[in-house]
């Protein structure tokens, strides 16, 4: 299993001239352990919590961690961080809804492309198809989505978020 932080670059998606960063961090199974048809599992807490919500490690509770459970099945997970949450860029200027909801789909739209083309994680390509799959849930408190295709532009660049 392997992790990195990331921070992505959503200031277009933002509209602002104010550079924006959302925090992100993948936990993802060896090339060899993911599924044949890959699935990428993105969530973004809700209630004010970040995006470690999904990578608990509680001492006395082995396997506690969402993002780690889900990688042991063969998912990539992405723990996502909103606009102005945890590690994210908190802007100077007020965001609306639809801001926030542009830079979750830049967050998503980077990280697809960067799987695809094989640049996230060395020696992983995820054969993600190009047809619009996207599967969304939304609960009273978290956002996750499930890609298995689609992309839309996107930056990402590479920091470390310790």
């Amino acid at each position: 299993m392997r992790k990195l932080d990331l921070k992505i670059d959503v200031t277009a998606a933002c509209r602002t001239e104010e550079r924006i960063d959302c925090a992100v961090t993948v936990i993802a199974p060896e090339p060899a352990e993911i599924r044949s048809a890959p699935v990428v599992m993105f969530g973004w807490p809700g209630g004010g919590y970040n995006r470690s919500y999904f990578d608990l490690h509680v001492a006395g509770a082995e396997g506690y961690s969402q993002a780690e459970f889900h990688a042991g099945a063969g998912v990539i997970f992405v723990a996502c961080d909103h606009v102005a949450v945890g590690d994210s860029t908190v802007p100077n200027a007020g965001l609306d809804h639809p801001d926030i909801a542009r830079a979750n789909r830049a967050v998503v739209a980077a990280l697809v492309e960067e799987l695809r083309n094989g640049a996230l994680l060395e020696g992983l390509v995820a054969h993600l198809d190009r047809r619009n799959r996207w599967e969304m849930s939304v609960t009273d408190r978290h956002i996750y989505i499930a890609v298995g295709g689609d992309t839309v532009e996107g930056d990402i660049t590479r920091h470390s978020v310790s």
